[in-house]
């Protein structure tokens, strides 16, 4: 049987690892769209799900501010 093992970090850890701030992150964590753990004192997010929830395909981005913006999407 193989495990899978969250890969966790620190909220700085993960706006470095994904190049925003971590004002982003915590955003994301109330949003519910990146998972959080308390450890102690410490607040700990799953490194792997932050990366998945901050990446938007480009046509996907694309498509949703022309769409934001009141644009047609080709």
């Amino acid at each position: 049987m193989t495990s899978t093992r969250r890969r966790l970090g620190s909220v700085e850890t993960a706006a470095t690892e994904n190049d925003v701030s971590t004002k982003t992150i915590r955003r994301r964590v109330a949003e519910g769209k990146i998972p959080a753990y308390r450890v102690g004192r410490l607040v700990k997010v799953d490194l792997d799900a932050a990366r998945d929830a901050l990446l938007v395909p480009m046509n996907d981005a694309a498509r949703r501010i022309l769409a934001e913006a009141g644009g047609h999407a080709a």
